[in-house]
């Protein structure tokens, strides 16, 4: 867990991990959206799940480095996209 973007790049950089859920209002000096192209640079294999009470689906759905997208308002179906990140039935 990370608690601002520049850690969780470190930690994305160090861990190489398999699914990163991204809080777009993440502290620090910048926001979820700007920070998943850089997580994705250092772990390019990690899966980007942009989780946000905001209506971003369109920004995210133009960001090349978010792979799934999710409002805090549908907490409850977390699990199918991280299933389905991680290729898990």
């Amino acid at each position: 867990e990370a608690a601002d973007a520049a850690t969780a790049i470190d930690l994305a950089r160090g861990a190489q991990p398999g699914l990163v859920i991204l809080d777009h209002s993440i502290e620090g000096d910048m926001m979820g959206l700007e920070a998943a192209p850089l997580i994705k640079e250092v772990a390019p294999q990690s899966k980007i799940l942009l989780f946000t009470a905001y209506d971003m689906q369109d920004a995210a759905s133009g960001e090349p480095a978010i792979d799934a997208f999710l409002p805090k308002s549908r907490i409850s179906d977390l699990l199918a996209p991280v299933r389905a990140l991680l290729n898990i039935e």
